[in-house]
């Protein structure tokens, strides 16, 4: 292959990566997530296939920055390769630091020391799961269900103090002393 055929096909390829600003998308497709791309010149590219990573899922926000390829170098089949939203993005992540986000401040992050956080909107929650298995839940207020029990095991405390040495006094005629935490 001589040098000019090179040329040409590395330029082929080049002018095959678009960059655009998303429109509008339509979920409704059974198969894919359509959109609606503003791309070089203002251009409007309708229809674009947004693909998208297996067990993760979309649907940006409009004026998001869109990766288009031409599929073949043909402008007739355009594909959505990356799809990011600079006005959500979580800042100063670590190095290492992966995670998911959404628009309301949402996000699950797995940092580079093992340790796992689930985030609220705006701090509404936050779950943390550290290296040694460690769990610490914080939020407004926590509410655990269970369907047909809930159990809690090991040495539970309730603000501080354990909750098998938690007394309550007896109302005035009743026999006996304190009633006592833990389960009877």
């Amino acid at each position: 292959m001589s040098s000019g055929t090179l040329r040409e096909l590395g330029a082929q390829i080049l002018r095959s990566l678009v960059r655009g600003v998303l429109a509008a998308s339509d979920d409704s497709n059974e198969y894919y997530q359509r959109l609606q791309v503003r791309g070089l010149g203002g251009e409007v590219l309708s229809g674009v296939q947004h693909v998208q990573p297996y067990g993760l899922f979309a649907n940006p926000e409009d004026g998001a920055q869109v990766l288009l390829f031409e599929v073949g170098g043909a402008r007739d089949h355009v594909v959505g390769v990356s799809v990011s939203d600079e006005r959500y993005r979580p800042k100063n992540v670590a190095k290492g630091d992966t995670g998911l986000h959404g628009k309301s401040y949402t996000a699950v992050r797995c940092k580079v020391d093992g340790t796992v956080e689930v985030e609220g909107g705006e701090g509404s929650v936050h779950i943390t799961v550290d290296p040694l298995g460690n769990v610490t839940i914080s939020g407004g207020t926590v509410s655990i269900t269970g369907t047909s029990s809930v159990d809690i095991g090991a040495a539970t405390t309730i603000d501080g103090k354990p909750f098998l040495a938690h007394t309550h006094p007896k109302p005035a005629g009743c026999a006996g002393g304190p009633a006592t935490g833990g389960v009877s």
